[in-house]
C-alpha cells in the first residue's frame, strides 16, 4: 500500500505563485492604461467644455460689439493678444490670451464687473480682425496639445473661430500700435 501525499511538493507551489504574479502583472498594466485613457479624456473634456464655453460668450460679445480694438503682443512682435470690445451701456470687455488659458475682463469705466478665466491648455496664435464690406470679421486661431504618443508628435489639432461684429455706422474696428 502507498502512503498518502498530504501536501504541495516545493515545485508545485512555485509554479502556483509564478502563474498568479504573471495574472497579476497584466491586470497592473491593463487598469494602469485603462487609468491613463480616461485621464486623458477627462482632460479632453475639460478643454471642450473651456473651449464651447469661451466660443459661446466670445460670439455673443462681438455681435453686441459697437467698436473692436487689438493690441499687438508688448514686445512689439508676434500675434495680437488682447482683444478689446467696447459693448452698449460704457461697458468694454478684453480678452487676453496667455499660454495656457484665455482671460475675459468686463469693466465699467475704471471698475472690473467680472472676471473669467477659460482654462484652455492651448497655444494660442492670436487675434485677427478683417474689414469686409458691411462687417467686421474677428477671428482667433487656438492650437489644442497635439497626441503624446511617441511617434505622434506631429499632431497638433488647430481651430480657428471666427464671429462677425456689425460695426456699420458706429465705429471702425482697428489695432493699436505700442
Amino acid at each position: 500500500m502507498k502512503a498518502r501525499r498530504r501536501g504541495y511538493t516545493l515545485i508545485e507551489c512555485l509554479v502556483v505563485v509564478t502563474l498568479v504574479g504573471a495574472v497579476l502583472s497584466g491586470v497592473v498594466v491593463t487598469v494602469h492604461a485603462l487609468y491613463r485613457g480616461q485621464q486623458r479624456w477627462a482632460d479632453a473634456s475639460v478643454v471642450r467644455r473651456a473651449v464651447e464655453r469661451f466660443v459661446e460668450q466670445w460670439r455673443s460679445d462681438i455681435h453686441q460689439a459697437r467698436s473692436v480694438t487689438v493690441e499687438p503682443a508688448a514686445d512689439g512682435g508676434g500675434a495680437a493678444r488682447v482683444l478689446s470690445l467696447g459693448l452698449p451701456g460704457e461697458k468694454t470687455v478684453r480678452y487676453r490670451l496667455a499660454d495656457q488659458e484665455l482671460e475675459r475682463l468686463v469693466h465699467r469705466g475704471d471698475q472690473i464687473e467680472h472676471r473669467e478665466s477659460y482654462p484652455l491648455a492651448t497655444l494660442p496664435a492670436g487675434w485677427q480682425v478683417r474689414r469686409e464690406p458691411g462687417r467686421t470679421l474677428v477671428a482667433v486661431e487656438l492650437r489644442l496639445p497635439g497626441d503624446r504618443r511617441p511617434g505622434a508628435e506631429d499632431r497638433q489639432p488647430t481651430f480657428q473661430f471666427t464671429a462677425a461684429a456689425d460695426l456699420a455706422g458706429v465705429a471702425t474696428a482697428k489695432s493699436v500700435q505700442p
